[in-house]
């Protein structure tokens, strides 16, 4: 059984993330108690499928796509508000984008042993990573953490508009 435990951003802004993982299912939870998103997400390297939902049946965001031992090409949220997710893995490095030019974001995530540290966004308008991932392949880490920075730009979003 593996783990994704940690956080990305600060101490006032952020989201902690925590996840287990067995068998090809992640379970887990983005966030806080209040304020955060559920994970229930199944993937399969070897069939090259990542399918699941963060969030409730309401409230919640569809992720789908193609995954590999060194790639992620996915789709979090619908086809009108939803974003691309692409990545790709480079030795211990992964990388990649979530979105448009304009309202997406950059992923950059070293892992060391089981620590991730990292980069989502932006120097100035991004979140830092650190998180503890023991047992579980760097490209399925990269996206529970990209998809708890997504998920968290969308819930301030929501919060703000109107």
């Amino acid at each position: 059984m593996g783990s994704i435990e940690g956080r990305i951003g600060g101490v006032f802004a952020g989201y902690d993330i925590y996840a287990l993982l067995e068998d090809g299912n992640v379970n887990g939870r983005i966030g806080g108690s209040v304020i955060g998103d559920d994970i229930n997400i199944k993937y399969s390297l070897a069939d090259g499928t990542i399918n699941g939902r963060f969030g409730g049946a309401i409230f919640g965001k569809d992720i789908s796509g193609n995954i590999g031992n060194d790639f992620v090409d996915a789709r979090i949220g619908g086809g009108i508000d939803g974003h691309d997710l692409k990545l790709k893995q480079d030795g211990n490095t992964v990388y990649g984008r979530c979105g448009g030019i304009v309202d997406g974001f950059d992923v950059l995530i070293n892992f060391q042993g089981s620590t991730a540290t990292g980069r989502l966004g932006g120097t100035f308008d991004g979140f830092d990573v650190e998180c503890q991932c023991v047992d579980v392949e760097p490209v399925i880490s990269a996206v529970i953490i990209a998809s708890a920075y997504y998920l968290y730009k969308k819930h301030q979003n929501n919060n703000h508009s109107g």
